[in-house]
């Protein structure tokens, strides 16, 4: 099935904040339920509409060029059943966060890995996506005082790399998107804009197709993904990890924290197929309702 595409060449850098690491640190991934949010509250600045949107979304993941990537999965990597291919290549598959399209799609579906281009790939990613770490000057705006810190930012060679994600909606919905993306390009995007982080071009894709087993009796999120339930998960979770996600939003003109909610990452593993929910993170206040996104964007595998 194509999906349609949104991808983000970043001409400054940009601040993603990383659970648990100060302004120092910086991620390589926009999760989806940020996305959800930053999407949200562009159409209630942009509409006045404060309601859940009828789209459903991935992470947005690097890529360089026309190589896409996508988390690895957590799959027994092909091949490890293997001793001497388990012991050339453990370490490097241990390291790898992504991989490119092709060699997902091999993954997925058990067939063999050439381990030596999943090297090449990442250092290409490696080689054209960076993490800079600068110090800044933070005055306080009633006393003059300074504080010295330091801010990190995600460099992403311009013209060449950036990320993306994956929507399936409806045409109206694309088109709202567009308009959406349009005038936040020009805001910026993530930490630090007052600083002039977070500018970058778009670019819209349509039929972007994923790799996908017709077949498959397993599936794997490209999103987080939080459970409607206990039941919906109960006995099904085959492979997986677990983040922790909160974050600060704006309401009513203050910054607010968002009520904790703990989500399957990306690449995680399901016997069977689960759906997941938007969940309602506002703290307990008035104000506009504060959405965190949880649905799962899942592909079939083997």
């Amino acid at each position: 099935m194509p999906f349609y595409g949104i991808k983000m060449y970043f001409i400054s850098p940009v601040h993603i904040g990383k659970h648990g690491i100060g302004m120092e640190g910086s991620d390589i991934v926009i999760h989806s339920d940020t996305l959800y949010s930053i999407i949200f509250e562009m159409r209630v600045k942009m509409y006045g509409i404060a309601e859940q949107l009828p789209i459903k979304l991935t992470s947005a993941f690097p890529f360089v060029r026309d190589i896409y990537y996508l988390p690895k999965p957590c799959l027994k990597p092909p091949g490890f059943d293997k001793e001497e291919i388990r012991a050339e290549y453990a370490k490097t598959v241990k390291s790898t966060s992504f991989v490119s399209l092709d060699i997902f799609d091999k993954w997925i579906k058990g067939e063999e890995i050439d381990y030596k281009t999943l090297m090449k790939i990442g250092s290409l990613l490696s080689d054209n996506i960076k993490v800079d770490v600068r110090p800044r000057i933070a005055v306080d705006r009633l006393s003059s005082n300074t504080a010295l810190y330091f801010g990190g930012g995600t460099i992403f060679k311009k013209g060449e790399a950036g990320l993306y994600f994956l929507i399936e909606c409806g045409k109206d919905e694309y088109r709202m998107l567009k308009e959406i993306f349009t005038l936040l390009q020009e805001e910026g995007i993530g930490g630090e804009k007052s600083s002039g982080y977070g500018r970058f071009e778009t670019e819209f894709v349509e039929n972007f197709k994923l790799p996908t087993v017709d077949d498959g009796n397993k599936y794997i999120t490209l999103s987080l993904y939080c459970p409607i339930n206990k039941e919906e998960i109960s006995g099904i979770a085959l492979s997986y990890q677990l983040v922790k996600r909160t974050g600060w939003s704006i309401c009513e003109g203050k910054h607010v924290l968002q009520k904790r909610l703990l989500t399957f990452a990306e690449g995680s593993v399901f016997g069977r197929q689960v759906v997941g929910k938007i969940a309602n993170v506002s703290p307990d206040r008035e104000g506009h309702p504060i959405y965190k996104y949880g649905k799962a964007f899942l592909v079939k595998a083997r």
